[in-house]
């Protein structure tokens, strides 16, 4: 950004890399319960088409007064949600699903996939790279725990793309430049209490305390999957960053065999 100097100041014509395209973009995804692995190694999405999101709809908000503040509130949001649709190609569309649901779609593995969706579990977490046409990296968007919703289909006398609908219950987010998503997932030993991140320091994110939906600056979350739990449990102030590991603050060490999973930012 340039600095102020009058008002008469003029401006120069705006960058090249002001201007993004999708041809230029790449979609990296990581299955939301993926195996043990520091760090889990993204998958890329093809036959991608357009990536969108909504703005974040609450179950409730309301206007707070007081006696004496007279017309200016404090506004209350929460149960906050996120809609979004994933475009593809038509003829990619089995395959899209088979790996956002981790299932292998062939009659070696499983044949068939429903076009409804049987819960509300997170499936990915999806990086949105935005670059410029040299392949400068502009920035990223993130959607993290994205859950795929019931879709329906259309084939026509001509292509068609198809859309993939999908929602999350967390805030997406932009990335800057030259940083990118690690997602880190550890098999819990009995008595370990500490597990060493894969890239070492993570990135500051955000201030937490800002932010009703961040429970840490450095980390987009921190979750423990206990035997026989469906999804990974967010824990919101049992773990702690010293030196490039996290280390469990609670009660105990998770129970033998869960994993502990962690998603955050490094520096590409």
């Amino acid at each position: 950004m340039d600095n102020y100097t009058t008002i008469t100041q003029v401006l120069g014509k705006p960058s090249e890399d002001q201007y993004t395209r999708g041809r230029y973009s790449l979609v990296k995804y990581w299955l939301s319960e993926a195996a043990s692995s520091a760090p889990v190694t993204p998958k890329v999405l093809t036959s991608t088409v357009q990536v969108s999101v909504s703005e974040p709809a609450y179950d409730n908000t309301a206007k707070v007064f007081q006696f004496g503040c007279g017309d200016r509130p404090r506004e209350i949001k929460d149960g906050m949600r996120v809609d979004g649709t994933i475009t593809v190609l038509e003829g990619g569309l089995g395959d899209v699903l088979a790996a956002f649901l981790n299932q292998t779609w062939t009659t070696a593995g499983t044949a068939a996939i429903p076009l409804a969706q049987s819960n509300d579990n997170p499936d990915i977490h999806l990086e949105l790279v935005c670059r410029s046409p040299s392949g400068t990296h502009l920035f990223s968007l993130c959607i993290v725990d994205m859950i795929i919703d019931d879709i329906g289909f259309t084939q026509g006398l001509d292509h068609d793309d198809q859309v993939i609908k999908f929602h999350t219950y967390r805030e997406p987010f932009k990335l800057c430049a030259d940083a990118e998503l690690v997602y880190d997932v550890w098999t819990s030993t009995p008595g370990t209490l500490t597990y060493a991140l894969s890239c070492g320091t993570p990135l500051d994110l955000v201030t937490a305390a800002n932010h009703n939906n961040w429970d840490y600056s450095d980390f987009v979350f921190i979750k423990v999957k206990e035997n026989g739990e469906d999804t990974g449990t967010e824990k919101r102030s049992e773990w702690s960053e010293t030196g490039g590991s996290i280390t469990t603050t609670g009660t105990g060490s998770p129970s033998a065999s869960a994993r502990i999973q962690a998603l955050y930012a490094k520096a590409s």
